[in-house]
């Protein structure tokens, strides 16, 4: 195994299992460690911090690899999870092609989710199936297997495939953060139209309990400035949609492509 094959490993389990990659510090732990590098010697950051961070990682990969490993038991490990995964020699050969269908299919679908977003009418809001769509579609792409086997084929297709999902994840939270003001839009559009859009002007008073089913003047306010704001970050969703959607295309270009050499 080689020092590259190990951090790759080491980075989908500590993936697979917090949804997160590891840090630039973990790397270079690892990439030392691998070298047989003690503390001491290596270098960028303060011996205690390194100390500290490789206690938390040994930690991390114990959890991530489903054994205790340290120090100096960790490449054993990752070499077992290698195996374990069927990934390198002839097994990837035989696995890869189906897996990449999957995940082409898998990247497909969000693309046309990210098309439906894309053609979605302005004067309508978002629905709540945008709360979860995207990370729901994942099914693939959490599998390890499935993500060593691309990065055996293709580590620039890899990467290309990591900043497509890190991107979908930044859409999803941004229709997230609509559906909020949606929340809030809604009451206020609701006490307008059964106030049949009149306004009730208090002047300077606060207003009664008895007030609280009308349409104030500082309602219609809200609404406008909401319903302001919701427009503009839609419409900059849509432009950052664009771009995501070219990219998740030419991913699924790319995978056709080494499925079908």
């Amino acid at each position: 195994m080689t020092p590259e094959e190990a951090l790759n490993v080491a980075d989908e389990a500590v993936y697979a299992h917090t949804d997160r990659h590891l840090t630039d510090i973990q790397r270079m732990i690892l990439r030392e460690s691998l070298a047989d590098t003690s503390y001491e010697d290596m270098q960028g950051y303060q011996i205690q911090h390194i100390k500290n961070e490789g206690s938390k990682l040994w930690r991390l990969l114990s959890e991530a690899l489903g054994q205790k490993v340290s120090k100096t038991s960790f490449r054993a490990a990752l070499e077992k999870r290698l195996k374990s995964g069927n990934i390198g020699g002839n097994a990837v050969g035989k696995q890869e092609t189906p897996v990449l269908n999957l995940l082409t299919l898998e990247i497909q679908q969000d693309c046309d989710l990210l098309q439906q977003l894309l053609e979605h009418n302005d004067n309508n809001y978002l629905s709540d199936k945008w709360t979860s769509c995207f990370s729901k579609n994942r099914n693939v792409w959490q599998d390890l297997s499935c993500r060593l086997s691309l990065v055996q084929s293709s580590r620039s297709l890899m990467e290309l495939v990591q900043d497509f999902y890190q991107q979908v994840d930044a859409i999803e939270e941004s229709c997230q953060k609509l559906l909020a003001l949606k929340s809030r839009i809604l009451p206020l559009e609701s006490k307008q139209q059964k106030c049949k859009g009149q306004i009730l002007v208090l002047g300077t008073m606060k207003p009664p309990e008895w007030t609280k089913d009308y349409f104030m003047a500082s309602d219609a306010v809200a609404l406008v400035s909401i319903q302001k704001i919701y427009h503009i970050k839609f419409k900059s969703l849509k432009e950052t949609v664009c771009k995501i959607l070219d990219l998740g295309n030419r991913i699924v270009r790319e995978l056709n492509q080494h499925s079908s050499q």
